[in-house]
C-alpha cells in the first residue's frame, strides 16, 4: 500500500466465536507497535461496543443508518455518543429504497428481493412513504438521494454519512448533499413519515 501506518483498523463484525478481548487486543498491540493509529468496529451491539471500548478506546463505529433504518437510535447511538465514538453511517439510501428510482414490482431476479422490505405489499407501502420524500426533495430542488444523505449528516456532529456510489458521476451530487439544511417543519415531516418501525418488512429476508 505504500504506507507505514494504517490510520484506522476496523474489524468487520464481531465473530461470536472469538472473544472481544482477542479481536480488539490484537489491534491494540498493532497500535502500540506503531503500525495502526486508531481502532474502529463495525455492526456491533451496544453491549459489545461498551466491552470493546473497555479493552481499548474505540475511535469509530461503522453501522447502517438511514431514514428507513432507525433502530440504532434507541441504544447504540446513545452509547457511541456517551463514549465519544464517531459514527460512520453507511446504507444512507437503505439499499436504494430512498433514491426515488424504484418501482413495484421488482424483476424476479432483482437482488433486492433478498430483503423483505422490497417484497410484494411491503414495497408498495414503503414506496408510498418515498413519494413524500420525493415531494420534499422537489420542493428543495434537490434529489431524494441528497435528502437521505443530508438527513443522516444533520443527526449529530459525531455522525457522518459513509456514502457509496456505483458511478463517478454521482460524486458531485453526493458532495452537494452535505450542504443541505432543513427547516424545523421539514425535519418534523421526515421524522414523522419515517419514524422508527414505519418501513414495512425487515432488513433481510424473513424466513
Amino acid at each position: 500500500m505504500g504506507i507505514e501506518t494504517i490510520d484506522l483498523y476496523q474489524p468487520c463484525r464481531m465473530d461470536g466465536s472469538v472473544p472481544v478481548e482477542d479481536i480488539i487486543g490484537t489491534v491494540a498491540d498493532l497500535i502500540k507497535e506503531g503500525k495502526v493509529r486508531y481502532v474502529g468496529v463495525s455492526e456491533i451491539t451496544p453491549e459489545q461496543l461498551r466491552h470493546a471500548n473497555q479493552v481499548y478506546p474505540i475511535s469509530a463505529l461503522e453501522i447502517g443508518y438511514s431514514l428507513a433504518d432507525r433502530q440504532i437510535e434507541n441504544e447504540l447511538l446513545p452509547v457511541a455518543k456517551e463514549l465519544n465514538i464517531a459514527v460512520a453511517a453507511f446504507a444512507n439510501t437503505a439499499e436504494g429504497l430512498l433514491t426515488g428510482d424504484m418501482k413495484a414490482p421488482l424483476a424476479a431476479d432483482d437482488h433486492h428481493l433478498h430483503f423483505s422490505r422490497f417484497q410484494g405489499d411491503n414495497l408498495v407501502k414503503n414506496l408510498e412513504k418515498v413519494d413524500a420524500l420525493k415531494a420534499l426533495a422537489s420542493d428543495k430542488q434537490v434529489t431524494p438521494t441528497q435528502v437521505a444523505i443530508a438527513w443522516v449528516n444533520v443527526q449529530g456532529d459525531h455522525i457522518m454519512p459513509l456514502v457509496s456510489m456505483s458511478r463517478r458521476a454521482r460524486l458531485t451530487e453526493n458532495t452537494v448533499a452535505m450542504d443541505i439544511v432543513f427547516t424545523h417543519a421539514e425535519m418534523e415531516l421526515l421524522n414523522t413519515i419515517f419514524a422508527h418501525g414505519a418501513i414495512a418488512g425487515g432488513t433481510y429476508l424473513q424466513r
